[in-house]
């Protein structure tokens, strides 16, 4: 914001410009990340999904109580 006003001819102090797009409640959605939000890094699903073959469930109440083995490598 402050590089368009120096090329049109007006030059304000920082502050000045920032207690200005504070008023009218703009902001740089860019670079604060602090009002918009917190911080993620999460990009979606990456890479591919394997299909369950052996129909066997993935789905425990406890720890430990369901162990799978992977045994494509062998």
């Amino acid at each position: 914001m402050k590089a368009l006003l120096d090329q049109d001819g007006i030059h304000l102090a920082d502050a000045t410009v920032t207690r200005i797009m504070r008023q009218l409640g703009v902001q740089v959605s860019m670079y604060n990340q602090h009002r918009n939000g917190k911080y993620s890094s999460y990009r979606g699903t990456v890479g591919k999904i394997a299909q369950n073959v052996l129909q066997q469930s993935f789905t425990a109440t406890k720890p430990y109580q369901v162990i799978h083995i992977d045994i494509t490598q062998i």
